[in-house]
C-alpha cells in the first residue's frame, strides 16, 4: 500500500489554490527529444510532488494529461514538433486545486520506467550491486511509497537495459560496432556468421594489438577455453589467451557462439588461423573436449595439442575419488623434468589408483607431462619480475653445493642428492630443467657462481622472460570506438544481423553445478573405503566381520595394493 505524505501547506479545501513545492523538471515551452523521455520526466515530477496524473489523450502527435482527482485544474498538453519525434509542452497549468491527499492502492507513476530512470545512475559503475530489496527501501525513504518487490525487480532491469541497450538492439548494432572497432584499432580482424535467415550464429574478434604481441613477443602457446553465458540469449563464449614473460594472461582472440560444438570451434579457429597463421612450434592447451580436439586437428594439423592438467585430474576424480589423497604424486608427475621422477610418481599412481593411472596414460603422456612434452621454443634473443624471483630462489638453493670440472665447459654438481652434469657450452643439464624451461636450473646457476658469472641476464636463454619483451607486450593501445552517434559507416551496406531464436529452457530448477564435465568424465563410482572395491559400503565389507567396529578394529587389516600417505616419498620398490 503506497503512503503519501502531504506537505504542511496543503489545504483540504478543494476550490482554492493549494500551495506546494513545485519542481522544474517539466515546464511550459520545454522540448523533449522523445515522447517517452517526456513521460518519464513527468512521472518523476509526480513522485517528487506527491500526486498522480491520468492520461486524457495520447497519440503519436499529441499527449494530454490531467490530475487524477476530478475537478482539479492541473493540466498539461504537449505536441510533436514536425516529424522528428520531438515533443513540445505547449500548455501547462502547474497549479493544483485539489487537496492531493487521496490514497490509492498503487501509484500510477511508480512504474518500472519511471523508477528505472530514477535509479539509473546507481548502475553506471559496472561492479555495483543494487538488489530489488534495496530499491524498495530507497523509494520508501525518498518518496514515502511502499512499492512491491516485483516492481523493484522490473525497475532494476529497466535501468540496466537503458544503460546496456536491449539484446535485439545490440545484435542490430553489432556489425557497425565491429566495423568501427577495425577502423579505430588497425590490424583488428572481426567476423560474424549468420544462418540462412540472417540470425546470429557466431562472431569472432581479434584485436590488432593482441595479434602483433603474440607473433612478436610471446611464446607459441595458446590456451583455449569456453564459458557459458547467462542472460536472455544463452550461449557460449570462446576465448584464446597466451602467457607473457611475467606469467600473466594475455587475451589474443574471443568470440560468442550458441554452443560448444565441433562446427563452431572449427569456424572460430579458422578465423584465428587467418590472423596468426600456423607458426612453427605452435601449441594449443585445452581440456579433453572432443569438439576442440577435432577442430584443432582440422585447422592446425601441424600444431601440438596439449591437455590442461587441472581438467585432467578432474577426469580422474570421476573414475576414482582417491586421487584427492594422491594428488601430490600426480602433480609431481606433471611437472617432472626427468623420466626418473616421472616414472617413480606414476608407479605410485598405478598401485594406488589403477583406473586413474590408465586414464592419464591412455590420453598420451606427451600431451600433459613436462618431461615428454614434444614442443619447445628455442629462440635466441633486464628480466621480468617472475623470472627474477625464480632465479633468485635457485641461487639460494645452490649455495652449499659442490662443483668440480670434468671436461671442457662440463661440470659435475653435487647437490646432496642425485648429482647432475652441466654442459655450459650446450646449455644443457642432466636434470633437463634448463632445456625445458629456458631458465637456468639450480645446477647451472651453481656452475655460474663457480665461474664468476654474476649477471642474471646471461642466465636466460629465451626472450620471453626478458624485460624488453615484457614491456613490448603492453606497448600497444586498444582504442574505444566511442558512442554510437560518432560511428562511421561504409559506402556499401553492412551485414544485417537478427537475434537468434531463444530456445525454451527446461522445466524446473536449473542445475547449481555450472561446470560441464570434460570428455571421459562421468559420474564417480563409490568405493568401499576399507578394501577399495565397488558394490558395497564399509559396514558390509566382506574383508571385515559384521561386528568389527572402532578405529582399533579397522586398523588391523590394510587393503591389499594400497600405500600409506606417510610413505609416499620414501625410497621403496613398487611392483606394477
Amino acid at each position: 500500500m503506497p503512503v503519501f505524505v502531504p506537505t504542511p501547506e496543503v489545504s483540504t479545501t478543494t476550490n482554492q489554490t493549494v500551495p506546494y513545492n513545485r519542481s522544474s523538471r517539466v515546464k511550459k515551452g520545454q522540448v523533449f527529444e522523445t515522447k517517452n523521455e517526456m513521460i518519464i520526466e513527468l512521472g518523476i515530477k509526480c513522485l517528487q510532488e506527491v500526486f498522480e496524473h491520468r492520461t486524457h489523450k495520447s497519440s503519436t502527435t499529441r499527449y494530454e494529461v490531467l490530475c487524477v482527482n476530478n475537478g482539479c485544474a492541473w493540466r498539461m498538453t504537449a505536441r510533436m514538433v514536425g516529424d522528428n519525434g520531438m515533443f513540445h509542452v505547449c500548455f501547462f497549468n502547474d497549479v493544483h486545486t485539489c487537496s492531493r491527499t487521496q490514497l490509492n492502492s498503487n501509484h500510477r507513476q511508480a512504474n518500472k520506467k519511471v523508477l528505472g530512470a530514477l535509479i539509473k545512475k546507481k548502475f553506471l559503475r559496472a561492479n555495483r550491486t543494487y538488489h530489488p530489496r534495496d530499491i524498495v527501501d530507497d523509494i520508501n525513504q525518498q518518496f514515502g511509497l511502499s512499492i512491491r518487490y516485483a516492481t523493484g525487480w522490473r525497475a532494476r532491469w529497466n535501468a540496466l537495459d537503458s544503460i546496456r541497450g536491449s539484446p535485439s538492439e545490440s545484435f542490430t548494432r553489432l556489425p557497425a560496432y565491429l566495423y568501427n572497432l577495425e577502423l579505430t584499432n588497425p590490424g583488428t580482424q572481426t567476423s560474424i556468421r549468420v544462418d540462412t535467415e540472417g540470425r546470429f550464429e557466431e562472431c569472432f574478434v581479434a584485436l590488432g594489438v593482441a595479434i602483433h604481441t603474440f607473433l612478436q613477443n610471446l611464446q607459441r602457446v595458446l590456451i583455449i577455453n569456453a564459458a557459458h553465458l547467462k542472460g536472455p540469449y544463452l550461449g557460449t563464449m570462446f576465448l584464446v589467451v597466451a602467457m607473457d614473460g611475467n606469467n600473466n594472461i594475455v587475451p589474443i582472440a574471443f568470440g560468442v557462439g550458441k554452443s560448444e560444438t565441433t562446427d563452431e570451434w572449427t569456424w572460430f579457429l579458422s578465423k584465428l588461423k587467418r590472423c596468426i597463421g600456423e607458426p612453427e612450434g605452435l601449441v594449443f592447451m585445452s581440456d579433453r573436449a572432443a569438439s576442440i580436439n577435432a577442430a584443432i586437428t582440422t585447422i592446425f594439423p601441424n600444431s601440438h595439442h596439449a591437455l590442461c592438467c587441472r581438467h585432467l585430474v578432474m577426469n580422474v576424480r570421476s573414475r576414482d575419488a582417491r586421487i584427492k589423497v594422491y594428488k601430490t604424486p600426480y602433480w609431481k608427475a606433471c611437472k617432472a623434468y626427468t623420466t626418473y621422477v616421472f616414472d617413480r610418481m606414476m608407479n605410485i599412481l598405478r598401485v594406488a589408483i589403477s583406473d586413474g593411472a590408465r586414464l592419464i596414460g591412455g590420453v598420451g603422456v606427451e600431451r600433459w607431462s613436462r618431461v615428454y612434452f614434444l614442443a619447445f621454443d628455442s629462440l635466441d634473443h633486464p628480466l621480468t619480475e617472475w623470472a627474477q624471483h625464480k632465479l633468485w630462489k635457485r641461487v639460494g638453493k645452490s649455495v652449499t653445493w659442490t662443483i668440480r670440472g670434468i671436461g671442457y665447459n662440463v661440470w659435475e654438481v653435487h647437490d646432496g642428492g642425485r648429482n647432475a652434469n652441466v654442459d655450459m657450452h650446450q646449455h644443457s643439464c642432466e636434470c633437463r630443467q634448463w632445456q625445458l624451461s629456458g631458465l637456468r636450473c639450480d645446477h647451472a646457476i651453481a656452475v655460474a657462481k663457480k665461474t664468476k658469472i654474476r649477471d642474471l641476464y646471461s642466465l636466460v636463454d629465451v626472450p620471453y622472460f626478458k624485460a624488453e619483451n615484457y614491456k613490448a607486450t603492453y606497448i600497444g593501445v586498444i582504442k574505444h570506438v566511442g558512442p554510437p552517434e560518432t560511428w562511421q559507416f561504409p559506402d556499401t551496406p553492412l551485414q544485417s544481423v537478427r537475434p537468434p531464436i531463444i530456445k525454451k529452457r527446461r522445466v524446473g530448477r536449473p542445475n547449481v553445478n555450472a561446470r560441464r564435465p570434460s570428455r571421459g568424465e562421468g559420474s564417480s563410482l563409490r568405493r568401499c573405503p576399507r578394501c577399495g572395491d565397488h558394490g558395497h559400503k564399509s559396514d558390509t565389507c566382506p574383508l571385515f566381520p559384521a561386528s568389527a567396529s572402532g578405529s582399533s578394529q579397522r586398523s588391523m587389516l590394510e587393503p591389499h595394493g594400497t600405500i600409506r600417505s606417510d610413505s609416499l616419498y620414501q625410497d621403496f620398490q613398487l611392483i606394477s
